[in-house]
């Protein structure tokens, strides 16, 4: 990797991912981290779908697994790549806080704060629909994986509650009163649909056991 180019870590092996994670810099950090988790809850239920379709037993929901294959692929790779733009993300912020205080510091930080909430605000979105194709896994997939269907589930929540964080960490140093009201009116509803969606799905996850 030539000098000052940053690393592509949807190209890269996870283990060079997470050495840098664990490692002494300012990223990747927890908003990358989110959208990997989601992105291993998409993982989890392309694989329940996987070994669902094609199968006699399930020729009756033969076209809703086919459909939801498709959408945790599709949502695999975009959360993949927003472990990317999230550290994008980041380093902009750095680099504005960085800058000489006065006018044009507060413009650049402001701009920055608000692009970089746009990431964990997507990676919220996408995982809510993870857990959603795991709640629909629920019922119609391969009940041998039903537990992997359960992990689906947490790896989504737990990336949407992570990229909450992120998302708030952002507004808190913001001054557009307005954006920030509408990032939380949008992500706030989402969030408490997840929670309850993960719930309903760990049952009848248990309820198969």
């Amino acid at each position: 990797m030539a000098e000052g180019e940053r690393r592509r870590y949807a190209e890269e092996p996870l283990s060079s991912y997470l050495d840098d994670l664990a490692a002494k810099l300012p990223a990747p950090g927890g908003g990358s981290a989110a959208a990997l988790l989601g992105a291993i809850g998409a993982a989890l239920v392309s694989m329940v779908a996987n070994f669902t379709v094609g199968k006699d037993a399930y020729k009756e929901v033969e076209e809703d697994i086919r459909r939801i294959l498709e959408e945790s692929e599709a949502l695999r790779d975009r959360l993949i790549q927003l472990v990317d733009e999230d550290v994008s993300a980041y380093e902009k912020v750095s680099k504005a806080f960085k800058l000489p205080k006065g006018p044009e510091r507060e413009r650049e930080v402001e701009n920055a704060l608000r692009d970089a909430s746009k990431v964990p605000s997507e990676v919220l979105e996408r995982s809510f629909k993870v857990l959603e194709l795991a709640g629909e896994l629920a019922e119609k997939g391969n009940p041998s994986l039903i537990t992997d269907v359960g992990i689906a589930a947490l790896s989504a929540l737990v990336a949407m509650k992570s990229a909450a964080l992120n998302i708030e960490i952002n507004l808190k140093w913001m001054k557009d009163e307005e954006f920030s009201r509408k990032m939380r009116d949008s992500y706030q509803p989402l969030l408490e649909r997840g929670a309850k969606m993960e719930e309903e799905t760990l049952r009848k996850v248990e309820e198969k056991l």
